[in-house]
């Protein structure tokens, strides 16, 4: 049965969405993370071969008759030409389908999945994708044709250097606020408060309510261990990133009557603001003062965005606030949540014009 396949690896885990010729959901599987920065080529193509075995098995294919008629492989941390040449190299190797110029192998960074909402109006000529999941990335587009070309991008440094805005600058943030508010208790000469919310972050930790912040530290800068157990178990990254979660649930409850919690709702804005930076970076309300610039006019542009933390309504509301603040008023913004599946759709769309 010949196939679609279009993969969508992130941070935190690979998503596989396999399609017949005409498009028809087969199944999705998941996988380990697969950020390309991260793990190297090597580990990169373990990964994503554990991923399509898996969904091949679910639909008793066997992997050897080389059903892949075309692919679309969307990765973060491939951001350079060479990192995309490497890739492409592998994943022909690895889906047996062939670099011959007829573009049935696609690899990208996981931005361009996310920049289909561009193709599917016809009211702007722009856009810009945003990706706060585990980590974070923006990029700027222009429609041309039927395609979308990048322009310009920032972000996507990884958790030592950036990450802003993501799931990982979450985390940092929190612990960040926890120490800086224990420390000016402390010097203040008062006692620090018992605060569920703080309770909450040092139960991940597996640590008591009267721990201090502080005592998180031995667990955040352990070394990786397969062995470990519990929290340690996670890759240090995780460690911070895992911690979003409980800092949405504070900063935005379920129940409209319970208000949100201070420092947490705090944290929240602060990455988002590292995030609404990142994206006023590349608009200008004069894109072209010069001949040159890539800049976009966030007024006449759409907005896309796509990870774990965008996918949260209160978050997006808050950062298209804190955008128009920075003078980014973008008219329109949509959540992609089917990345895989709007790349499916290109891939049978590009099929069908080539037979």
């Amino acid at each position: 049965m010949p196939l679609h396949l279009c993969i969508d690896c992130g941070g935190s885990k690979t998503s596989a969405l396999f399609a017949t010729s005409d498009g028809e959901i087969l199944t999705r599987t998941l996988g380990g993370p697969s950020n390309f920065t991260y793990l190297g080529i090597h580990d990169f193509t373990a990964v994503i071969r554990t991923t399509v075995l898996k969904g091949l098995a679910s639909l008793d294919i066997p992997f050897e008759s080389k059903p892949f008629i075309s692919a679309w492989i969307a990765v973060s941390g491939v951001d350079t030409a060479s990192a995309v040449k490497s890739v492409s190299e592998a994943m022909s190797a690895l889906l047996s389908i062939p670099l011959d110029g007829r573009n049935r192998l696609r690899v990208s960074n996981d931005t361009h999945l996310l920049a289909s909402p561009l193709l599917a109006q016809s009211k702007y000529t722009t856009a810009m994708v945003g990706i706060a999941g585990t980590g974070s990335c923006v990029v700027s587009f222009a429609k041309e044709g039927n395609q979308v070309k990048e322009l310009a991008r920032t972000g996507g440094y990884g958790w030592i250097l950036g990450d802003e805005g993501g799931g990982f600058d979450v985390g940092r943030e929190t612990i960040r606020e926890l120490c800086t508010r224990a420390e000016s208790l402390f010097v203040a000469g008062e006692q620090l408060p018992e605060d569920a919310f703080q309770s909450s972050i040092l139960a991940k930790f597996g640590l008591p309510p009267s721990s201090a912040p502080s005592d998180v530290f031995t667990q955040l800068y352990a070394s990786d261990s397969i062995e470990s157990q519990g929290h340690l178990a996670l890759e240090r990254p995780q460690r911070l990133s895992s911690l979003a979660p409980i800092v949405f649930n504070y900063a935005f409850p379920s129940d409209p009557c319970i208000p949100p919690h201070p420092t947490a709702l705090k944290i929240v804005t602060t990455s988002a603001s590292h995030l609404a930076s990142q994206i006023a970076l590349l608009c200008s309300p004069s894109p072209q003062i010069n001949g040159k610039s890539k800049y976009i006019d966030a007024s006449k542009s759409i907005l896309c965005l796509g990870g774990s933390l965008v996918k949260q309504s209160p978050y997006r509301t808050l950062l298209r606030e804190i955008l128009k603040q920075k003078g980014c008023p973008f008219p329109e913004m949509v959540f992609v949540g089917d990345a895989e599946g709007e790349g499916i759709n290109a891939l049978v769309a590009a099929y069908k014009n080539q037979k």
